[in-house]
């Protein structure tokens, strides 16, 4: 019994145990570079080109072959242009939003706002999709268990490896269609 904690354990991730806390960093659709430094709490975006960066990120979208966001509180904004490597940033929200209007960088159909790291290690797929079948097993275990529960209750018949089989290939497929879903996106941050 002491040996599924530990098992448990060993199949859970960084990115699971971590909950998005700690250390990061990835690069940008245009090849800089945005990380958080978990000692100073600080998300940064650092230019290739140039050496320039921008401390305290908010919040941030990819469109364009731009990063797009806010910084300092959410008390200032910024454009990256990637392509030419030029920085800018704003103070009122309102020059900001003129300036998104006025060169067409606000996203037609769907935003893709990042406030932490967006990429996803494949390195890290087979031991996340392993750690998802057993929370799925367990959480399936629950579930049929509140399915006999009743089925008890109201004296009817029930099949429970039957339930506990239909469950568990429920909420695998549920839960693994999602994990697919977010590394296929996260491969692809750009808003659309």
């Amino acid at each position: 019994m002491k040996l599924f904690p530990a098992l448990l354990l060993l199949f859970i991730t960084e990115r699971a145990a971590a909950l998005g806390i700690g250390e990061w960093g990835s690069s940008t659709p245009g090849g800089n570079y945005i990380g958080h430094d978990h000692l100073t709490d600080v998300t940064s975006f650092y230019l290739s080109m140039g050496g320039q960066k921008i401390d305290s990120l908010d919040g941030w979208y990819f469109y364009k072959n731009f990063v797009v966001g806010t910084f300092n509180h959410s008390s200032r904004y910024f454009i990256v242009d990637e392509s030419h490597s030029r920085i800018k940033t704003f103070s009122k929200k309102e020059e900001w939003s003129e300036y998104l209007r006025n060169n067409q960088l606000n996203p037609p159909k769907w935003t893709r706002w990042y406030y932490d790291d967006w990429d996803y290690s494949l390195n890290e797929l087979p031991e996340y999709l392993i750690f998802q079948f057993i929370l799925s097993a367990v959480i399936a275990g629950l579930c049929s268990l509140l399915w006999v529960g009743y089925k008890t209750y109201k004296n009817q018949d029930f099949r429970w490896l039957r339930i506990y089989l239909f469950t568990t290939g429920i909420v695998t497929t549920v839960i693994w269609g999602a994990t697919l879903i977010d590394v296929f996106l996260s491969k692809h941050p750009q808003s659309i």
